[in-house]
Parts: structure tokens; C-alpha cells; sequence
């Protein structure tokens, strides 16, 4: 099974909308900071910032939308994303658990006037 696979049924069996975008077609999308042409040096990693973004101004309905990297599997289905939220926080990004490295690649945003 692929690691978006995972990411897909995860959501499925916890109730939660699942998403995927396909980069490079992410060039396009509006961002915090203008209009793509506004910004021609922007990089892959700039472009997960802009779809989170736009996602969340979009969908005022959500609270929180959490952002994995295609190659993030999920291993254990019995967590809930909730138990990593903590509301004293508008963004919560992870360690990994071999090094004291913050992961740019997988994170929680709450739809908030500081996020957006």
C-alpha cells in the first residue's frame, strides 16, 4: 500500500475530508503574500504553505487542517488527530523522534486570523 493510500483510508475509517494536491499544478494557487506572479522564485516548499492557505480561507468551516507530504504514512489508525491539537496554538509542527529536527512537512493549522 502507498503512503497516500494510507493518508486516504486513515481518513476514511476517522470520519475526516481528505484532500491531496498534485505539485507542480499547486503553481496557480493564490498565496498569503500575492498572486503566484507576484512571486516567481517561490519553491516547492512555499507551494505546501500556499495550499494550506488558500485551503483554509476557502473553508471557513474548518478548524484545523493537518498537512502530510505524500510520503508520510500513517501506522497506527487508533490515533485521532485531535490528540495532538492543543488550542493554545494557530500552527503545531512535529519533532521527529531520532533527532530534535522540527518536521516542515507534516503539520496542524488552525483556521485563525494569525494562520491566515
Amino acid at each position: 500500500m502507498q503512503t497516500a493510500q494510507t493518508q486516504h483510508c486513515y481518513a476514511s475509517l476517522q470520519g475526516y475530508g481528505h484532500y491531496s494536491w498534485c505539485f507542480p499544478a499547486t503553481k496557480n494557487i493564490p498565496c498569503p503574500w500575492g498572486s503566484p506572479k507576484d512571486w516567481s522564485q517561490r519553491g516547492f516548499y512555499w507551494d505546501k504553505v500556499c495550499v494550506v492557505w488558500n485551503f483554509l480561507k476557502t473553508h471557513p468551516q474548518v478548524d484545523w487542517v493537518l498537512f502530510l507530504d505524500a510520503d508520510v504514512a500513517v501506522v497506527d489508525v487508533n490515533r485521532h488527530i485531535e490528540e495532538y491539537i492543543d488550542n493554545k496554538f494557530d500552527l503545531i509542527f512535529f519533532r521527529r523522534f531520532f533527532t530534535a529536527e522540527v518536521v516542515a512537512g507534516s503539520y496542524l493549522a488552525r483556521n485563525s486570523a494569525f494562520t491566515l
